[in-house]
């Protein structure tokens, strides 16, 4: 049973930390339209504090991710919870299997009679069928927004600052008082797959440290000091910037979700690959110089507001292509 008498909703979300960006729209207008409902998140424990910074959730409930046995006994648990609605923001093969165990019941007062919600691949495709358009055509932004809209959820366009945590006081410590720009250099490393198997998948995914020194360098000369975004494994990328421009703020690993879209309200310009920082401080609205070198389709995941530049591999990609489209960039935004 539900720990009240509210209707439960449950919103399934497992991936990536740059996917949890392109659904937060959606994801804080749940409360709105699902007024006075007990909002239950199913997610993996690595997802969980990321998705618990934004305030949406009641309650938060890992996947244990065990064996079967393991998994039925967690399944009879929550089909005992009787949820009134079910957002699959997920649709891997685990998820679906899910969907097809639990029960959806009939909802009380307000809301509209239960059913699954299927914001998943399938319903993409279906999406883009009914608008006579290519599925690589349609960008996952407004593949993901069609969705929402379908079961009557309008996400914003722009994130409200005052929805969101304030930026951390260390992390507007290391801010400087004036410019600044964002450099995203790093990456997850994704398996050698696909189309193109001459390079390997860090080079496919990652434009060289070197070139974003001379990035870094460029803006310093302008009075822009570059920030260096991203995780603490990343901190040899710094060391590799920093040679080439000592200026250059390291904030990697020092940033939340939060954070990132509180630096891209603030930042000029930010130049990064194919990354999840991006995705974030994209929603704060800053100019983006996007970089794509992998079997990552451009026209399906680049960032908001961006400018892409595409090179296989992306060490290929000349130092001077990048900085013509940071100029073109930093008009956006003076």
């Amino acid at each position: 049973m539900n720990p009240s008498d509210k209707p439960a909703v449950l919103v399934i979300f497992y991936t990536a930390f740059g996917d949890l960006a392109t659904r937060l729209p959606g994801i804080l207008a749940l409360r709105k339209h699902h007024p006075g409902a007990h909002l239950v998140c199913l997610t993996r424990a690595g997802m969980a504090e990321n998705i618990r910074a934004f305030n949406t959730f009641d309650e938060y409930i890992l996947d244990p991710a065990a064996g079967p046995r393991e998994t039925l006994k967690f399944l009879r648990a929550l089909r005992r919870r009787r949820f009134a609605r079910i957002y699959d923001l997920q649709g891997y093969d685990r998820t679906v299997f899910y969907r097809m165990f639990l029960p959806v019941k009939q909802p009380r007062n307000q809301m509209r009679p239960g059913m699954f919600v299927f914001l998943t691949r399938n319903l993409v495709r279906r999406v883009r069928a009914s608008l006579g358009i290519p599925a690589r055509h349609i960008h996952q932004h407004e593949g993901i927004k069609q969705m929402w809209r379908d079961y009557g959820i309008t996400p914003a366009d722009t994130i409200n600052p005052a929805a969101i945590p304030p930026l951390a006081e260390s992390v507007a410590a290391a801010l400087p008082a004036g410019d600044f720009a964002l450099l995203a250099p790093g990456s997850s490393i994704p398996p050698n797959r696909g189309r193109d198997r001459r390079w390997p998948p860090r080079d496919l995914k990652r434009w060289p440290s070197r070139n974003f020194g001379e990035i870094a360098r460029r803006l310093a000369d302008k009075n822009i000091r570059p920030v260096v975004v991203g995780t603490a494994g990343e901190a040899h990328l710094l060391e590799t910037i920093r040679a080439a421009c000592p200026a250059a703020i390291d904030l990697l690993g020092a940033t939340g979700p939060a954070d990132l879209i509180h630096l891209g309200l603030r930042a000029r310009v930010m130049v990064s690959g194919d990354t999840g920082p991006v995705h974030w401080a994209s929603l704060g609205g800053v100019p983006v110089v996007s970089l794509f070198g992998s079997d990552v389709s451009p026209e399906l995941w680049a960032p908001r507001n961006s400018v892409v530049l595409e090179s296989r591999p992306l060490a290929l990609l000349e130092p001077d292509a990048v900085w013509r489209a940071v100029e073109r960039q930093l008009e956006q935004k003076r």
